[in-house]
């Protein structure tokens, strides 16, 4: 649960290096919080990008397996493949959110 983080302790992660900007002034400030924003931006580009069925990574790996199999991949197959991923990232989420509540001690 500590390895994942949901969208409390994101917010925890921008607010806290914002507040402390802010007493060097509103310049400083938005600085940070735009540069730990691009952060997570290109963090979630990168997770996107993992093979899980459901994101944007598995759409790719389908392509590559019907360029290897030279032709289209059966749609009950697809189908179980991206049930596969929504749970897998519902199952992500869940960690998150829970690791979130957990750490609010």
């Amino acid at each position: 649960t500590n390895a994942v983080s949901g969208p409390i302790r994101t917010i925890g992660f921008i607010g806290d290096p914002v507040t402390e900007a802010l007493k060097g002034g509103l310049d400083k400030a938005l600085n940070v919080f735009v540069w730990l924003s691009g952060a997570i931006s290109v963090a979630l580009f990168f997770g996107n990008l993992l093979p899980i069925p459901a994101l944007d990574g598995g759409q790719i790996l389908l392509c590559l397996a019907e360029i290897l199999k030279r032709r289209p991949i059966r749609i009950k197959t697809i189908q179980i493949y991206n049930m596969v991923g929504f749970f897998m990232v519902m199952a992500i989420l869940g960690l998150a959110i829970t690791g979130d509540f957990l750490s609010m001690n």
